[in-house]
């Protein structure tokens, strides 16, 4: 029987706007809703009993830099009960590659090289993507979309890493969706982490979602740097 598997995918930062430094594309995977269901019950309860969350919105969801610094933390004491493995790459606009070749699609690359490592493990089982939309477009989005996951899915079979076309189903979500918030949080904690000035409210930040992370993908230079956060991974002087 075919397993199911849930993706959200986000992204942080900008490759425009010459004042963020770096650009990050992230993606959790789940295989049910009830567990993270459960939670964000439990997170919306505690919220709407307390009076100190009046202000709260429910219907616009949670964002992580756009939460109240309350609800942040409401948010964070509850993220590592989440069920999910987080897959991360990212460009350091700093580097010469970005320099380079600024017109690039990173966004497109980051997806690739997160959905390449992902499939691979995959391809025989159901695979559900959502997508937050980037342009108000969602159906052209969906299809450019589609048409990037049949290009990974053609990469690995022609490296032979799969027996068969991946099965995959793509949909752009927009930022209200509560799966997406928890992709959000992650990126932004590992932003903030790796990129701006550390301090011990970041550094606590990102121990405490560390086990939650599989993968993390530097694609700053030629040759991409795949940080791995399993049993015997491959260390990085990043962390």
């Amino acid at each position: 029987m075919k397993k199911v598997f849930y993706y959200y995918i986000d992204e942080s930062g900008s490759l425009t706007d010459v004042k963020s430094d770096i650009f990050l594309v992230g993606c959790v995977v789940f295989d049910s809703y009830e567990s993270n269901n459960r939670i964000f019950k439990e997170l919306k309860d505690e919220i709407s009993s307390n009076i100190l969350f009046d202000d709260f919105d429910s219907k616009k969801g949670f964002h992580a830099s756009e939460d109240d610094l309350s609800i942040f933390n409401k948010y964070i004491e509850k993220i590592g009960s989440f069920n999910f493995r987080a897959y991360i790459a990212f460009i350091d606009k700093r580097k010469s590659r970005f320099s380079q070749q600024p017109e690039k699609d990173y966004y497109k690359e980051a997806v690739f090289y997160i959905m390449y490592t992902l499939l691979m493990k995959r391809f025989n089982d159901n695979n559900l993507l959502y997508f937050e939309g980037r342009t108000g477009k969602r159906e052209k989005e969906k299809k450019d979309l589609e048409n990037l996951l049949e290009n990974v899915t053609g990469k690995l079979l022609k490296n032979r890493k799969i027996k068969s076309e991946a099965i995959f189903n793509v949909s752009v979500v927009g930022k209200k969706c509560k799966y997406i918030s928890i992709v959000d949080y992650i990126i932004y904690i590992v932003s903030h982490y790796l990129f701006q000035k550390r301090t011990k409210f970041y550094n606590k930040l990102f121990d405490l979602i560390k086990p939650k992370i599989a993968l993390i993908i530097d694609m700053s230079d030629q040759n991409n740097n795949y940080i791995s956060f399993r049993k015997n991974g491959k260390n990085s002087a990043l962390f």
